[in-house]
């Protein structure tokens, strides 16, 4: 007899709360295989609205209309899975769906919204009255005259580094990114 093989039935699942600027976690559960192995499964995600529907957040749109976070591999049903979204543009809603694929077809689950994280932005005033500011990259170092006003935009992001630290520099109109501010007093950094 003919065993008749349907789409794999996959539910999108929570937020695990870890959201940062550039992406988030998601858990989803496969519950039926649809009668055949479970080639590839992950979520779709897509940060452009026009495509965050049934027609546009679908596997053969990747990646050309939407990003995807997959695996291969499923031991047992019911299987609940965790995917990353990755690359994400800070304080954007993001549209997000569970997949799984099989030798039939492609199940989906449904379309969910989360909006990412903000870039958060410190103004910070340094009067560098006896002291000297030094922002340094090696090999290049930038050094602040007294009275200097240097604006920051401070990222808490794990994926970036563990806590918050200061990713952009600007000052009299330039930018820098990744450096760090020391603040040399008689020789001793702070």
């Amino acid at each position: 007899a003919a065993i008749t093989l349907y789409n794999p039935t996959v539910t999108t699942g929570n937020i695990s709360g870890n959201i940062t600027t550039s992406g988030f976690d998601v858990y989803n559960n496969i519950t039926n295989t649809g009668g055949a192995s479970i080639i590839e499964h992950g979520i779709l995600y897509t940060q452009q609205a026009i495509y965050g529907n049934n027609t546009g957040l679908i596997y053969s749109n990747f990646p050309n209309v939407c990003k995807a976070s997959s695996f291969s591999g499923v031991t047992s049903i019911p299987y609940t899975y965790s995917a990353r979204t990755n690359n994400l543009t800070p304080n954007t809603l993001t549209y997000y769906r569970a997949f799984a694929k099989n030798a039939r077809g492609i199940g989906y689950g449904a379309i969910y919204t989360q909006q990412t994280a903000s870039i958060i932005t410190y103004r910070l005033t340094i009067n560098f009255i006896n002291l000297i500011g030094i922002v340094e990259k090696s090999p290049d170092l930038i050094n602040y005259p007294a009275g200097s006003t240097v604006l920051l935009t401070a990222v808490d992001d794990a994926t970036l580094r563990t806590g918050s630290y200061f990713q952009y520099w600007e000052y009299n109109g330039n930018i820098f990114g990744d450096y760090e501010l020391y603040v040399d007093i008689n020789n001793d950094t702070v």
